[in-house]
């Protein structure tokens, strides 16, 4: 502080709830970055979402991280593609929220999370 400064009061804030639960509406979002510009991350890192207040989600939402299925060629039948069902491996808790993105602190998973991962409703 020098002289002439103003003092101005801080706003108050009030409590923010961080109880989790599951999104009101449907959500089917992708994980498009990871913080630090990493390309996978791990328990307790954060991730960003492309979805937002604006599709439902708020703080405290608590999504399911999935990885995509393969697709595979059946041998046994024509040689026809199959797709492999996605692989739900950690969860996602919504801590930050915009119009249009949301932050979420990565937990309980079971492999690395990398961009372009699908985060659902629970099941």
């Amino acid at each position: 502080m020098t002289v002439g400064d103003r003092l101005l009061p801080v706003p108050v804030n009030g409590i923010t709830n961080y109880v989790p639960h599951p999104p009101v509406s449907t959500v089917n979002a992708l994980i498009i970055s990871i913080y630090g510009g990493i390309a996978q991350a791990g328990q307790h890192q954060t991730a960003a979402i492309n979805r937002g207040a604006k599709d439902g989600v708020d703080i405290g939402t608590v999504l399911q991280l999935y990885r995509r299925g393969t697709t595979i060629i059946d041998k046994t039948n024509d040689k026809e593609n199959v797709k492999l069902p996605d692989e739900q491996y950690g969860t996602l808790f919504i801590y930050r929220v915009f119009n249009s993105i949301s932050y979420g602190l990565i937990m309980q998973v079971s492999d690395s999370v990398q961009i372009g991962d699908l985060a659902q409703n629970p099941e």
